[in-house]
């Protein structure tokens, strides 16, 4: 059965994929009620679309993550639960993604998605296979198809002829199925996917408790980041799992209502999840960067710098975002120009075209060019910084800040741009990823103690909770189970 799904790398006989060479398709959209709208495509054209939006979604999050033993049992666990859902030929693959965030989605045409981060969140199986359940059940509802739908809809009534043909309806349409998956799903559509996803898995012989313990897990870790972020949600990333599946108050009741019309009891298996958690990768990779405190490290890249202090940084395959106090904003990403042209014209005619650029500054750090100019904007100031690797590779920062707070090159901006600096080849051997580790707890051991090993800077003790899924009156025993963080 494990050939019916498409772990990643493994395709899939043509008989699965239409290609269509144009997509025919009206964009009358029709209201059903207020929560549910007809999809734009027929099933054939879902495929499609899920078929030429899988490449993006894995550059958009760094690719799959290399672990054949993970993919295997993940793809077995969805090929049982798809068996038990009401569409069990409705999924054509699943893929691990090598991001940390917690994150789970689903494309048109059955295209399913689960990162390294979610998977590091669950405690045991019965937890996944609601999460992977649940995802099978917006596949089964048609759920990311009437999303589309609903993102499509003021754009294609505001078009003159009020209809879209040729090559460019293919284009629009994938064009939005890059959107949909982050996209809220209606109170409606979330309530229907919990309920199916609860009830396959409860036939597939798990707890449907499950779905309500991950539910938990994932109100700590939200109430953990958003306590990072200062509350602010404004900068809440939006591929995250707990942005687009928020664990509302109306969401843990209705599951709550769900499981207690199910006879419960059933599978668990921790011993068996955590077995295949044991040496994943978790946070960043070496790959895209590791932030290590407040430093950054790239040594496939070789360079190095350190944020200031207070700021909470998210790193992206292509750039990094830090976000301080008081809204203040730190980008960081790399560019490739021209070996001809000077570091000045590059900041002010190819970067900042339509900038007012006030002021500019040439320095050299750590042997390296570096220009940066000075943009007062009305309620804004931004400071710009273009550091010259070599000929033709620049990495530049766009730093943000409240008004006349960056008019001179010195505080916060200084330290950023002189923190950077080339990485040795010692240094570039010795950054490794973090890793789950399972630990047995033996006598003597206590959260504390246990959390105290963990390489983190700040907050170890709830860290190691949310990991373990444990509130602040749990304790741990002899003999059992935790995951820890190593490097």
């Amino acid at each position: 059965m494990l050939k019916q799904i498409n772990i990643y790398r493994r395709h899939l006989g043509a008989a699965y994929f239409v290609v269509l060479a144009t997509l025919t398709l009206s964009a009358c959209i029709h209201t059903l009620t207020n929560d549910t709208l007809v999809p734009l495509m027929s099933l054939r054209e879902e495929v499609e679309v899920g078929r030429l939006q899988h490449p993006r979604m894995l550059a958009t999050f760094g690719g799959a993550y290399d672990d054949r033993a993970l993919d295997q049992y993940v793809g077995e666990l969805t090929v049982r639960l798809m068996e038990r859902s009401g569409a069990p030929n409705a999924v054509r693959s699943v893929t691990v993604l090598n991001s940390p965030s917690v994150n789970a989605f689903a494309l048109p045409g059955g295209y399913i998605y689960v990162t390294r981060g979610l998977l590091a969140l669950a405690s045991d199986e019965a937890e996944l296979a609601t999460v992977i359940a649940h995802e099978i059940g917006h596949v089964e509802a048609r759920h990311p198809a009437k999303r589309i739908a609903h993102l499509a809809r003021a754009e294609a009534l505001d078009r003159p002829s009020g209809r879209i043909i040729g090559r460019e309806q293919a284009d629009f349409i994938t064009s939005l199925g890059s959107k949909a998956y982050v996209a809220h799903y209606s109170r409606t559509q979330e309530l229907e996917a919990d309920k199916l996803g609860i009830l396959a898995a409860s036939k597939s012989g798990y707890d449907p408790r499950a779905a309500l313990t991950f539910l938990e897990a994932m109100e700590r870790d939200q109430a953990f980041q958003t306590a990072l972020l200062r509350k602010n949600k404004s900068h809440a990333s939006e591929g995250d799992y707990m942005t687009a599946h928020p664990p509302t108050p109306a969401r843990v009741e209705a599951a709550r209502h769900v499981v207690g019309t199910i006879n419960t009891g059933g599978l668990r298996r921790r011993s068996e999840y955590l077995s295949h958690l044991d040496g994943v990768i978790y946070g960043d990779t070496p790959q895209n960067g590791v932030v290590r405190e407040r430093r950054f490290f790239h040594p496939l890249l070789g360079f190095t710098f350190t944020f200031p202090e207070e700021y909470v940084i998210h790193t992206r395959p292509s750039a990094i975002v830090a976000i301080g106090e008081g809204n203040k904003l730190i980008l960081f990403d790399g560019i490739e120009i021209d070996a001809t042209n000077s570091l000045e014209a590059f900041v002010e005619h190819d970067w900042a075209p339509t900038l007012a650029i006030k002021t500019l500054d040439r320095m050299w750090i750590d042997g390296l060019e570096v220009v940066s100019a000075y943009v007062p904007l009305v309620h804004r100031d931004v400071r710009l910084i273009a550091i010259r690797f070599n000929k033709t590779k620049i990495y530049r920062f766009i730093v943000i800040d409240a008004p006349s707070t960056l008019a001179t090159f010195d505080g916060e901006v200084a330290l950023l741009a002189n923190s950077f600096r080339r990485l040795s080849a010692d240094e570039v051997l010795a950054v490794k990823p973090l890793r789950i580790k399972i630990r047995t707890v033996r006598d003597g051991d206590t959260v504390e103690s246990l959390a105290s090993t963990m390489p983190f800077a700040t907050d170890r003790g709830r860290r190691f909770r949310i990991l373990n899924n444990l509130d602040k009156n749990s304790r741990i025993f002899p003999g059992q189970s935790v995951k820890l963080i190593a490097d």
